[in-house]
């Protein structure tokens, strides 16, 4: 082995041996179907194909699917989505750069979630069947919100959004949970399509249903 290949290997060991200790306290892991990837400064930094803790404030990409479990909300990040997760004194704090992240989340579920447009405060969460599943989609053109169960307030600089699922859905309907997640023993988290749509593009910030 040349000393650039273990160089490498020394620092990518000394990487992942820090993970535990940087994220142990955030009670949170990330399980990808495919490969995560995860990156420093805008360069490669590591790749995981097996569960790890969330990296605390890195960037992370994923090739495939990635479950993230936290502290009473679940997260399933879609192909070649860009997201990152950090936990601040009173909330976790997603922020998602690109692609689609669902969610699913109970009552008291303390989060945010932040896109290139804006902020977002869960300002209240509103269950049915005792979660609220949605998703967010980041594209070059904006920033759009959906739910499938359950109604959601967000909270940004533009006041407050009422996010609420079709008046045709079924709040009865199971929780879809990927079945590759499940063989994983993985619990529950949000998916299946999702209607109830708030957008806010780069150039209006406008909202489905403004309080």
């Amino acid at each position: 082995m040349g000393k650039n290949q273990l160089a490498t290997w020394v620092l990518l060991v000394a990487f992942i041996a820090g993970l535990p200790a940087v994220c142990g306290a955030q009670s949170a892991r990330v399980i990808p179907k495919g490969t995560l990837s995860i990156v420093e400064n805008g360069k490669p930094a590591g790749e995981f194909q097996s569960e790890v803790p969330a990296p605390q404030g890195s960037s992370l990409v994923c090739s495939g699917e990635c479950l993230v479990q936290g502290e009473k909300f679940q997260l399933l990040a879609h192909d070649k989505a860009e997201f990152c997760l950090a936990k601040s004194d009173k909330e976790w704090v997603l922020t998602v750069k690109s692609g689609t992240v669902e969610f699913s989340m109970g009552e008291d579920a303390k989060l945010a979630i932040v896109t290139p447009i804006d902020k977002y405060e869960v300002r209240k969460a509103s269950p049915a069947k005792g979660l609220v599943r949605g998703r967010v989609d980041v594209t070059a053109t904006g920033t759009e919100f959906s739910t499938a169960a359950g109604v959601l307030n967000l909270t940004s600089a533009d006041g407050v959004q009422v996010i609420q699922p079709p008046a045709d859905a079924d709040p009865a309907a199971p929780v879809a949970i990927p079945a590759w997640a499940l063989a994983g023993g993985a619990g529950a988290v949000g998916g299946g399509a999702v209607a109830g749509v708030a957008t806010a593009t780069q150039n209006d910030k406008s909202t489905a249903s403004p309080q």
